[in-house]
């Protein structure tokens, strides 16, 4: 666990939701969440049979709709921004669209529909790509809507799922599995049908200048590194470096460039 890198872990969560053969060593037949989970909660036995497995298909589904959820394009741009301070903000936003008369009118307030709406949310800034060329991108604004409920409960969920991972790695070391314990909420229908509302129509849209790439010009590796040559051979005063004292009329044109 010290030592993976993200491209592994999302093999590994590839793997499992497309049910491909994973090498553990687990005495399972075949890898899944399904399986993953009732062999966690292995020693986990209740007198009602419906209810155990209730509780070991509940950590499996949310496992799975977590693994998927929170991987997305949006998850991960918002998380990167609200981690490295890039300036995000909190706040929801609504998008609203209508037919306009004309292309000179607005459209009125009554053909207008909502699209998206919440009071919780970010806005953050990601970059995009301009078409295939990988040195140059734009930037775009884009706006997540949060559901609270779905947060709390999911968060409540991830508690449950390391208190049971932590019993289960304690057992696999010898300590007495019948002192331990394991932890689920007590509705059980938290699992499912609170933690999967969504928000009405789209979660997140994105805004951002239009950028034809046929009228821009994209600079090579070399010349990006060429750029520096120049500018290295051009004194801090914007004389040339070898001393010389010949005016040439660009009186320091470069003077201030990084």
């Amino acid at each position: 666990m010290l030592k993976y890198r993200e491209p592994q872990l999302n093999g590994l969560l590839d793997s499992l939701n497309r049910r491909l053969s994973i090498k553990h060593r687990l005495t399972v037949d075949s890898l899944n969440w399904s399986t993953l989970s009732h062999h966690i909660h292995g020693a986990l036995v209740l007198e009602d049979k419906v209810k155990e497995r209730r509780i070991k298909d509940g950590f499996a589904w949310f496992w799975q709709t977590a693994s998927k959820r929170y991987r997305d394009e949006t998850a991960h741009a918002e998380y990167n921004s609200i981690k490295h301070g890039l300036r995000a903000s909190s706040g929801g936003s609504t998008l609203r669209v209508g037919l306009q008369p004309d292309p000179e009118t607005p459209a009125p307030p009554e053909s207008m529909m909502t699209v998206m709406a919440s009071d919780y949310g970010s806005h953050f800034l990601e970059a995009e790509r301009i078409g295939s060329d990988k040195l140059s991108f734009g930037v775009k604004s884009r706006s997540a809507n949060w559901h609270p409920q779905a947060l709390i409960t999911c968060i409540q969920l991830c508690s449950f799922t390391i208190y049971n991972l932590k019993t289960f790695l304690l057992s696999g070391l010898g300590f007495d599995v019948t002192k331990m314990q394991f932890q689920w909420p007590a509705d059980l229908s938290l699992f499912k049908p609170e933690w999967t509302v969504r928000l009405p129509g789209y979660s997140s849209t994105s805004f951002g200048p239009v950028i034809d790439e046929n009228e821009l010009w994209f600079p090579t590796v070399e010349d990006i590194s060429g750029s520096y040559d120049i500018e290295s051979e051009t004194s801090e005063d914007g004389e040339p470096s070898d001393g010389s004292d010949e005016d040439d009329g660009t009186e320091a044109a470069n003077e201030g460039t990084i």
